[in-house]
């Protein structure tokens, strides 16, 4: 009898405990979006997106065609074709940066765009994800450049960020932030060195694990307590 009531004990916390997401889940999950929907090299834009427990575990599997099934392919791409539209699926947010009709720069960030609530309504996309997936079990939010110190990592600027990225706290350790090219203008800029970058990407890290991923890989940028930077996540 004992040992029966240790077995259940010990089958109920192994369920109770979800296991981080760990870099083959979070490579798995951004080459089948990014293959899905066609996303581009170029064009800054970001996504998140949500999974369900059972989606999680086919990352886990490779069992990547059944995740992500009710997302709307042709308005993902109207969405990567114009920077008025943001995409709000079942599962999935994605934006562009929004450009100054002037000059053609970005004036509005994609992830802002992403975090903080467009005029017409009180939640952010983000937000209204996250309300119409209550069960969703792990996450990602995704940006093809690394976020700019200037504004998006400033913690002293009004539209930073980071504060808003608490909005993924229900996932504990199952979130991840990925970034695929480090922004050029941080590296081009003389008033910007890698030691504000990498200060830039931690904040982010105290919200959700910082990844970089490359075609073949996704690759944590910092590790171990004290938060130690790898160098692979900017050069």
């Amino acid at each position: 009898m004992g040992h029966a009531i240790l077995a259940l004990l010990c089958l109920w916390s192994c369920i109770m405990i979800a296991m981080p997401l760990n870099d083959i889940q979070v490579h798995r999950a951004t080459e089948y979006i990014k293959n899905t929907f066609k996303l581009p090299e170029n064009n800054q834009y970001a996504y998140a997106a949500v999974f369900s427990k059972q989606e999680c575990n086919n990352l886990s599997k490779n069992n990547n065609r059944q995740i992500l099934q009710n997302e709307k392919a042709n308005e993902i791409a109207n969405a990567l074709n114009d920077d008025k539209i943001i995409y709000i699926g079942s599962q999935m947010v994605l934006a562009l940066c929004k450009k100054k009709e002037t000059n053609k720069e970005c004036n509005m960030h994609a992830e802002y765009r992403l975090l903080f609530p467009p005029p017409e309504s009180k939640d952010s996309p983000v937000q209204q994800l996250l309300n119409k997936n209550s069960e969703a079990d792990c996450a990602v939010f995704f940006s093809l450049n690394s976020p700019c110190v200037g504004v998006c990592t400033n913690t002293k600027h009004d539209d930073n960020i980071i504060e808003k990225l608490s909005e993924f706290n229900k996932f504990k350790n199952q979130k991840a932030f990925i970034y695929h090219k480090v922004y050029d203008k941080d590296i081009a800029s003389k008033k910007i060195r890698k030691e504000n970058i990498w200060a830039g990407l931690m904040e982010i890290n105290n919200k959700m694990t910082v990844y970089r991923c490359f075609p073949s890989k996704c690759l944590q940028c910092f590790e171990g307590a004290a938060g130690k930077n790898k160098g692979h996540c900017l050069n």
